[in-house]
């Protein structure tokens, strides 16, 4: 009766030991899910950074086109001011011109 005893104790604890070593392969599986889960979490992470950077460099874009623009509605109003200038300056001399010829 003791070996009875002592086989099914020597069965119970074959049991426990592959119960165990199934609970150590499911831990290596966690831990390597974890792993690729904190790599994942990373990769997000860089991404995250560059989507800021490029969101800066968009804004700092806008603010040059914004500049830009400002300078081109500058130059249309320089280019028509010297548009004037000019018709005044054929006037005047028109002008000069008929005056010279009435000397």
């Amino acid at each position: 009766e003791k070996i009875i005893s002592k086989n099914d104790t020597i069965l119970e604890l074959k049991d426990q030991i592959a119960e165990l070593s199934k609970s150590k392969e499911r831990l290596a599986e966690v831990e390597d899910s974890a792993s690729r889960l904190s790599e994942s979490k990373q990769r997000v992470l860089s991404l995250e950074e560059k989507i800021i950077s490029k969101n800066d460099t968009i804004l700092e874009l806008k603010d040059q086109i914004a500049e830009l623009s400002k300078s081109k509605e500058r130059l249309a109003e320089v280019e028509d001011s010297a548009s004037r200038l000019s018709e005044s300056k054929q006037r005047v001399l028109s002008l000069e011109e008929k005056i010279i010829s009435k000397n």
